[in-house]
This record gives C-alpha cells, structure tokens and sequence, in this order.
C-alpha cells in the first residue's frame, strides 16, 4: 500500500539536476609563424560564451599543430585591463589577478597522429559573470593562453578549446 504513495511522491517533486552545458570550441587566440618562449602570452585575449554561474566539470584543448607544448589558459570573470602582447611575458598586475577565476594547465596530451588533446576532469570550482544583456543566462568569460614550452603554431591550426559547465539553473 505505501508502494503507490511514495511513487506518487516522486513524480511530484521530481528534482532534476540542469543538464551540463558544454561550450563551443573556441579558437585559442595564437600568434602564428614564430617560434615562441616558454611563459610567452601565446596570442590576445579571447572570450567563451559561458552560463552566468556554474561549476567548472571538465576542459578539452584540441591540439590542431600537433605540438603537444603545455599550454595554460587563465579564465576571468570580465574583461582585464592589462592584456598582454602576443609573443611577450604573460605579466598580471594586481588588478587583473583579481578578475581570475581559475588558470587551466594543460600538461599531458594524447598523440592522435595529426592532431593531439588534452583533458582536465574533475575541475569543481565555481564561478560567476555578467550576464550578455539584462535577462541573459549567458554572459562571457575572458581567457587568454600562456605557453609553457616553445610551440610555433601555423597559421589555421591554432588551438581550440572547448569547457563542460554544470550551469545554476538550466540554460
């Protein structure tokens, strides 16, 4: 008899998680054509369409050089003012370190013969930006590439990257 009871219940106040919104791949902003140092700013700043707050669960890189160079991407939560030049020191003043949400570390990739990727799973940091427009769920998140070993990217295969977000409310 308490079997219909407690089903009912659980049709009622059912209580389903937001599915995980999974972003564009986003072309990884790089200088290509030259040969660049280790802690280089790897191009500009560039931006992912993101939810306005969630939780970070995974980031992919897709290695279309085929290099396989560690590459770190700093994420902030709004544009920042000190954006450094392409082939210069990456160099975050104090203000702008106060914008950073979380710096992804790519550091081991799988070889797919023409291309390589790397992952990192597990991430569980939360975040928050300014929605696009008044009533958006969507806002933009700002990145930029940090080399860490010394890649030189042809032109057309620039890194791209793509983000798995568990969003606050569905999207």
């Amino acid at each position: 008899m308490k079997g219909w009871f407690i089903q009912a219940i659980r049709n009622v106040v059912a209580i389903k998680p937001p599915g995980v919104f999974v972003s564009e791949y986003t072309t990884v902003q790089a200088l290509t054509g030259n040969a660049l140092d280790a802690g280089d700013a790897l191009g500009t700043l560039f931006r992912i369409e993101v939810p306005v707050s969630g939780i970070f669960q995974s980031a992919h890189l897709l290695d279309r050089d085929d290099e396989g160079s560690e590459l770190d991407i700093a994420l902030f939560d709004a544009r920042i003012d000190t954006v450094a030049a392409a082939d210069a020191a990456f160099d975050l003043t104090d203000a702008d370190a106060k914008r950073k949400i979380y710096q992804l570390n790519f550091t081991t990739f799988s070889d797919n013969v023409s291309n390589q990727d790397a992952s990192i799973e597990n991430i569980g940091k939360a975040y928050k930006v300014k929605p696009k427009s008044k009533g958006k769920k969507t806002g933009w998140m700002y990145a930029q590439a940090i080399t860490r070993g010394t890649p030189t990217i042809a032109v057309g295969s620039e890194p791209m990257l793509r983000l798995e977000i568990l969003p606050d409310e569905p999207i």
